[in-house]
């Protein structure tokens, strides 16, 4: 349900319509935060509107002009809001739960650690395949990707989480209308034909004993029990994407935190064509195309960003230089990033790392080189240094990490890329021990560099 819709753009310096400022004002003072200075609310701008619609936006990470424009990220992001207070007030209880901490240095209950696996994998920040095991134990992948949650979502990234934390809330925020929506009530009650019993998700009560292994007791529920089911319990996530049927076009979802965003206009069939461009280019490997995918996800795909003159990520300045080297045919000079369709744009990512990765390997292109990470989260890790922060303070960056992680070698931080450095990334990432250091001393530098900056300098 979309609950603001807006026909015309609204600010102060805009000629606002008396019913984009009615429908802004409603949707703020339902996210209590805007308070009407008589008591009710009219159809006339005034200052407490703008300047509620400057802390929301401040609040959500948009750019603070108090402008709101029709299918802009600000009526998105309120749209995304209402929606999350909606399915809050439908959910009595939440989904998601543990008993005792989950992450480093915490107690990692067999069953809480499987249930944040889960929740995660419904997030789209673990391994699907590795959700689906039987596996409670905790492990790197568990680790980065609560990292990753926490990192995208704006918490402490410190790897764990704990019953009540701000953790543990955000991923049943975020995780649990996916899981809620995909469970059905254990009988259809008015119906004659009973469906089979299926567990109604319930959090673990704060300090029971782990109940064993059977989670759900069917004859039990056919008896009218209600078993206190923890998050392990949740129905693993589909094949697929967690936020919808699968769709036999699309090779990775929508992220969760994205998902508002590309539901707008026509950004969703965007993202169909760029993944369908992506996966079309010559010998591209699926560690290639994840890398493209989640880059151009994160850069809010075939958009403009509003506080740069970045367009799905490509700058003009890189685009003009990747042009002038030769290396995005068929790209005239004077193009404007803007300009580019979606086979143009996952061809200018290419381009991007045949440049940066040049000097590692005279024999192989920069892609080749990004392919033969093989380990995905590793050349996620890589590419998105490169990618955000430019290839030389990309590479200074990835340099320190790599000197953070290894005990008996030290590299020569100068931001120049080649084949020792990334011998030495690779090196790090085949042991277990290390390939854990390595990613999280290269998400913490993206998370402190990246607060530090407002607009990426590639």
């Amino acid at each position: 349900m979309r609950h603001l819709r807006l026909n015309g753009t609204l600010g102060a310096s805009y000629s606002s319509r008396g019913e984009e400022v009615l429908a802004m004002k409603t949707a703020l003072k339902r996210l209590d935060r805007y308070r009407p200075p008589t008591g009710a609310i009219h159809e006339w701008p005034d200052t407490p509107l703008f300047e509620s619609l400057t802390t929301f936006q401040k609040e959500n990470g948009l750019a603070a002009d108090g402008v709101a424009k029709p299918d802009g990220a600000t009526e998105t992001a309120v749209n995304a809001a209402l929606a999350e207070q909606d399915a809050t007030r439908k959910r009595k209880q939440p989904i998601f739960g543990v008993g005792g901490g989950v992450g480093a240095g915490q107690r990692n209950r067999g069953r809480d650690v499987q249930g944040t696996k889960r929740a995660l994998a419904w997030a789209g920040y673990y391994p699907n395949a590795k959700a689906q095991r039987p596996d409670a134990r905790p492990d790197d992948d568990l680790d980065l990707g609560l990292k990753r949650f926490q990192r995208d979502f704006g918490l402490k990234t410190d790897g764990f989480l704990r019953p009540g934390g701000e953790t543990e809330r955000t991923l049943d925020r975020v995780a649990g209308p996916l899981i809620d929506a995909s469970v059905r009530p254990a009988f259809a009650y008015g119906s004659r034909v009973q469906e089979p019993p299926q567990p109604t998700l319930r959090p673990m009560p704060r300090g029971q004993a782990d109940p064993g292994e059977q989670l759900y007791d069917a004859a039990a529920a056919q008896a009218g029990a209600s078993p206190a089911l923890t998050a392990q319990a949740a129905p693993m996530p589909p094949e697929g994407t967690p936020t919808e049927a699968a769709d036999d076009e699309e090779l990775i979802p929508v992220p969760v935190d994205k998902v508002d965003w590309f539901a707008v206009g026509n950004r969703r069939e965007q993202w169909k064509n760029f993944q369908r461009s992506a996966r079309a280019l010559p010998g591209a490997t699926d560690t290639e195309v994840e890398v493209y995918v989640e880059l151009h996800a994160r850069e809010g795909g075939m958009t403009q960003n509003p506080e740069s003159s970045a367009f799905a990520g490509v700058m003009q300045n890189t685009l003009d230089g990747l042009i002038n080297n030769g290396l995005v045919p068929g790209v005239e000079k004077g193009t404007k990033p803007s300009e580019l369709n979606e086979e143009q744009i996952a061809g200018v990512y290419r381009a991007f790392f045949d440049d940066a990765l040049a000097r590692v390997d005279r024999h192989k292109s920069g892609h080749q080189v990004l392919q033969e990470i093989g380990d995905s989260s590793g050349a996620y890790a890589l590419a998105e240094s490169l990618f955000h922060f430019g290839a030389p303070d990309g590479t200074a960056f990835l340099q320190e990490a790599i000197n953070t992680a290894a005990s008996d070698q030290v590299l020569r931080v100068d931001g120049v890329m080649g084949p020792q450095t990334m011998g030495a990334y690779r090196n790090l990432l085949t042991d277990k021990g290390t390939r854990d250091r390595l990613l999280h001393a290269v998400a913490d530098r993206l998370t402190k560099e990246g607060a530090r900056r407002k607009e990426p300098v590639r």
